[in-house]
């Protein structure tokens, strides 16, 4: 073989040629092997990031939900207290008004207690 390349001036062109062209081929297979494995690798993360994506609209979701859920139990909550605080300051409206109304005499056994309330009275006035 090396003997008809050497032949002539055709032979080695051609040969040359023919070198040239088999390491292009080869480089072009081993690029687009290359390629092809920098694909799968971009496919396969594509494909876990989307499910990271799905993941976390289902956990949004959740969340969301859940929020909702407690600022309605809270909104709840915080009427029932807000109604018994009205409540509480009704009845405390109405015991100092009637602390405030005519006080009586408490009725006491003891009849020097009495007489001292009516001197410390009589005094006042």
């Amino acid at each position: 073989m090396w003997e008809w390349i050497t032949a002539s001036r055709t032979n080695k062109t051609v040969t040359i040629t023919a070198v040239v062209l088999t390491v292009l081929a080869l480089t072009a297979v081993i690029g687009a092997w290359h390629f092809r494995g920098k694909m799968q690798e971009s496919r396969k993360a594509e494909k876990e990031q989307a499910q990271k994506i799905e993941t976390m609209e289902k956990e949004a979701t959740l969340k969301d939900e859940a929020y909702r859920k407690a600022v309605v139990v809270k909104e709840e909550a915080l009427k029932n207290a807000l109604t018994r605080v009205r409540e509480s300051k009704a009845s405390l409206a109405q015991i100092e008004a009637l602390r405030r109304g005519p006080w009586m005499v408490p009725a006491v056994d003891n009849g020097d207690l009495v007489a001292r309330f009516e001197r410390a009275l009589e005094r006042i006035q």
